[in-house]
């Protein structure tokens, strides 16, 4: 397993719909993106690789109003933050957004997190 899958694994008790990066057009909502911004590359003095790897996740649920956005979010920081699979640490408070081009409005919570796994 890679800590992508794992995160995407402890999401899905909370939100069956983990996609990476982008869901599929018309996806059902409640749904959940999870998209690797980056991370702190780690390697021992020796220029080898260390056993762990760092990912800052953005992470971001949809819904078809503000509230069930924001408590999607705070169920998936709760299952992050409990996972057993890598350590999970918040980064930001959720930032919230509408996108207005459909009906119904789409809603969404922005919530950044860095997660150390193994390699």
């Amino acid at each position: 397993m890679t800590i992508e899958s794992d995160v995407h694994a402890a999401i899905a008790p909370v939100c069956p719909r983990v996609f990476a990066v982008l869901a599929p057009v018309r996806t059902t909502r409640p749904y959940v993106t999870v998209q690797n911004i980056g991370g702190d590359p780690t390697y021992y003095l020796n220029r080898q690789p260390a056993d762990k790897r760092v990912l800052r996740l953005m992470v971001k649920t949809w819904a078809n109003s503000k509230a069930e956005a924001l408590d999607l979010i705070r169920q998936v920081e709760v299952a992050l933050m409990a996972a057993t699979a890598f350590t999970a640490r918040v980064e930001t408070e959720p930032l919230d957004d509408v996108e207005t081009d459909g009906d119904p409005w789409l809603y969404s919570e922005l919530q950044e997190f860095v997660v150390i796994g193994p390699r």
